[in-house]
């Protein structure tokens, strides 16, 4: 032991002035503990932080004729991590602090280590290339408070290039760093210890989607002494990381070095706990995030034709003709009704339709109707043809609404076979021979109905008693259920008010009355106020709040499925209170029935 204090006085503590912590924790890789990865493309900016505590045994020894002696035999050291990415830049502190440290030079220790000031630039993220690349550098200030050869002598940092790719159908992940590290010289009687060249290569496997393993393996030489013993560490660390939700991740690790370099452990063990939210990602950039979007490569055309899939959706060029039983042509005014609605075309010009069963028919009427099916597979055009009846019979409607007193209900409005609505005639209706289907409508009644047959010259007489109907506060539409009301959450939560209990009660029982409702999509919708990331989370959030009330009522998981979507789809887009009021909403829309 006296011989190595007159060694370490005659070197002028040359021995001591080496950082003999070299480990840090990545900052923000998403499998590994030590390897940095290429990071990803931030719609929005996203802040994240890291508590990582690790301890290492024995990461310098000193090594003399008297044998071994630890200058750093135990150091326990906490790096709280602070960061926020947003584009393609991603800037970080790490403040380590080292709770304890022993050895020859000093006991107990503790105090502030070197602060590191990280930056990475992603120039290919992973998640639209094969492979991801990016550019970090770090500054390492020195600001090391204890008395053990912790932290470098002088500021110091390092640069490296990142490259990293998934191999397999198993997610696994590969990353390599490689750079140089900035460092003050000192000289050891077994090497000296420079600017280094330096490398991580690390491996992280998906097990499940919320856990996983990882391997790093991280090395540095000096330029100007390569390979010698003290001044080439090489350890290896494995550990495994878990989601706990909430964008919360717990990680675990231990390692050792495998060579006696300066800075490699006998042993180390590490605990971190990491809060990182994903990057909100839309590849093919159509305001629909690849969560909920089928087709993650190709924009959606928003036609008004199952726009919420996030696919382009098939069509075809039709050309509609109207024809005598001679083949001549008739002019008409044509209307067809089918996927896309109810419209009105022109002969001779071409329609974009979409594929489904249609319908086509000329009014006024008097030509027999006319069903055609638009395929998905393409074709350059067909031809869909109204033959005119050759002799028309028709016949006459009386039609009476009446209320249970008897008296006549006024504005009500009808319609026949399924066509559209339209105030009801206070005179007798002229149509087609044969049989009809008759609904009518008046606000503040239960709607009625009639099948009727009209006979050809003749009268048919048709009664309907309209039953008073009790204030409504949830409707079926074709495609959606419509609520009179709205449901109410706590400020920026996800909590419903109890007020609403009562609107998402009658949603819950008639959805159970129409088992032919098989799926239902709860939409969560926020207003444009705070940042676009947040509003999806908190959408989302509340997507699922009702949810799970509605299962709770005894409504089937699986006929619900809830999808947020943040600001991205305004009722009104103005920026103010009553916009604002309006946008805040919950839809709820019919994605499967059956007939």
């Amino acid at each position: 032991m006296i011989a190595l204090l007159l060694a370490m006085s005659a070197h002028a503590q040359d021995p001591i002035a080496v950082d003999a912590q070299h480990f840090r924790p990545s900052v923000d890789s998403r499998m590994t503990l030590w390897t940095d990865d290429a990071g990803s493309i931030y719609k929005d900016p996203a802040g994240f932080t890291r508590f990582a505590l690790n301890y290492a045994n024995r990461p310098y020894v000193w090594y003399s004729y008297d044998g071994a002696t630890a200058l750093v035999s135990d150091a326990l050291q906490l790096d709280a991590i602070v960061g926020v990415a947003y584009d393609r830049l991603r800037i970080a502190a790490d403040v380590p602090i080292l709770l304890y440290t022993a050895g020859e030079v000093t006991q107990n220790g503790a105090g502030v280590g070197d602060i590191g000031i990280d930056t990475r630039v992603t120039l290919v993220d992973s998640y639209l290339a094969p492979a991801g690349f990016a550019l970090t550098a770090r500054i390492n200030l020195p600001t090391t408070s204890v008395e053990a050869p912790i932290g470098a002598p002088s500021l110091g940092g390092e640069i490296a290039a990142v490259l990293e790719g998934e191999v397999g159908n198993e997610g696994t992940l590969l990353v390599a760093n490689l750079g140089t590290a900035f460092n003050g010289q000192t000289e050891l009687p077994n090497g000296t210890v420079d600017d280094e060249f330096l490398g991580r290569l690390g491996i992280g496997q998906p097990i499940a989607d919320d856990f996983g393993v990882s391997g790093d393996l991280a090395f540095r030489t000096s330029f100007a002494s390569a390979f010698d013993d003290a001044s080439t560490p090489v350890e290896g660390l494995l550990g495994g990381w878990a989601n706990t939700g909430n964008d919360f991740t717990v990680r675990v690790g231990i390692g050792t070095g495998l060579t006696p370099g300066v800075g490699a452990p006998t042993v180390r063990a590490l605990t971190m706990l990491s809060y990182q939210p994903a990057a909100v990602r839309d590849r093919d950039n159509d305001g629909l995030v690849d969560e909920v979007d089928q087709c993650v490569f190709q924009p959606e055309d928003f036609d008004q034709y199952i726009d919420e899939d996030g696919c382009p959706d098939p069509s075809q060029m039709f050309v509609i003709q109207v024809q005598d039983p001679d083949g001549a042509p008739v002019l008409a005014s044509i209307t067809i009704e089918g996927p896309d609605g109810r419209m009105q075309v022109s002969t001779h010009e071409p329609r974009e339709l979409h594929p489904g069963q249609w319908s086509g028919f000329t009014e006024p009427a008097g030509y027999l109707r006319k069903d055609f099916v638009v395929p998905e597979e393409a074709f350059n055009s067909g031809i869909f043809i109204v033959t005119v009846e050759p002799e028309i019979r028709e016949g006459t409607l009386e039609l009476s609404v009446l209320d249970q007193a008897g008296a006549i209900i006024p504005n009500v409005s009808w319609t026949i076979d399924g066509g559209g609505f339209a105030p009801l005639p206070t005179t007798p209706t002229v149509l087609l021979e044969g049989p009809h289907r008759i609904d009518v409508f008046a606000e503040g009644y239960l709607p009625g109905a009639v099948d009727t047959v009209i006979p050809n010259g003749g009268v048919a007489s048709e009664v309907i008693v309209m039953v008073l109907d009790a204030p409504k506060t949830v409707q079926i539409t074709k495609e959606r259920i419509d609520v009179q009301g709205t449901v109410y959450f706590e400020t920026a939560r996800a909590t419903i008010k109890p007020e609403s209990y009562p609107l998402l009660d009658d949603v819950a029982a008639t959805i159970i009355d129409h088992p032919e409702l098989t799926k239902v999509r709860i939409e969560g919708h926020t207003d444009s106020r705070g940042s676009a990331s947040s509003n999806q989370r908190l959408s989302q959030a509340r997507a699922e709040s009702v949810m799970e009330y509605m299962i709770g009522k005894g409504l089937e998981a699986s006929r619900l499925e809830a999808v947020g979507f943040g600001e991205d789809r305004p009722i009104d887009p103005a920026e103010n209170a009553t916009a604002w009021e309006k946008n805040r909403r919950v839809d709820f829309f019919i994605v499967e029935r059956t007939d």
